[in-house]
Formats: C-alpha cells, sequence, structure tokens
C-alpha cells in the first residue's frame, strides 16, 4: 500500500507498508549497512528534508513526512 495525506496545511506523510514478513525487531533503520535503506534514507532527508520512521509491528512499513510545497491534500494508490 502506498499512502500520501496531508499531516497538516504544511507537512504531507508518505506511507509506503506491505505485508510480508516486516522489519527484524533487532535492526536499526538509522544505522543500518543497507544499500537500499541508506538510499532511501539519503533521499528523505537530503533531497526533501523529511523524516523517515519504520514501523516493525506488521509488515514492512515506513512512514515519511515532508514540506508540502503544493498544498496536496491526500492520494491513495
Amino acid at each position: 500500500m502506498i499512502s500520501l495525506c496531508a499531516i497538516d496545511e504544511n507537512r504531507l506523510e508518505l506511507i509506503v507498508c506491505d505485508n510480508g514478513i516486516g522489519i527484524s525487531a533487532n535492526i536499526d533503520c538509522r544505522k543500518t549497512n543497507s544499500l537500499e535503506l541508506t538510499l532511501i534514507k539519503g533521499i528523505v532527508e537530503d533531497k526533501i528534508a523529511g523524516t523517515m520512521e519504520p514501523d516493525k509491528t506488521e509488515g514492512a512499513q515506513f512512514k515519511i513526512s515532508f514540506k508540502n510545497n503544493n498544498k496536496i491534500n491526500t492520494i491513495n494508490a
């Protein structure tokens, strides 16, 4: 699932998740050696000045929040 919603007038939240086996509880996504997570973290933090929060409860889920420059309300796919 991919969802993009306005948190408020100035920020958006992009949620990307699946229902697979998820992310191991002992992995720190901010300090991992995973190329994929390093690239995503770099794009989120450096290119769109956002934040990324993993959710390890069901499947793999990442919540990415960033500035809403175009005043988008909601997009679901």
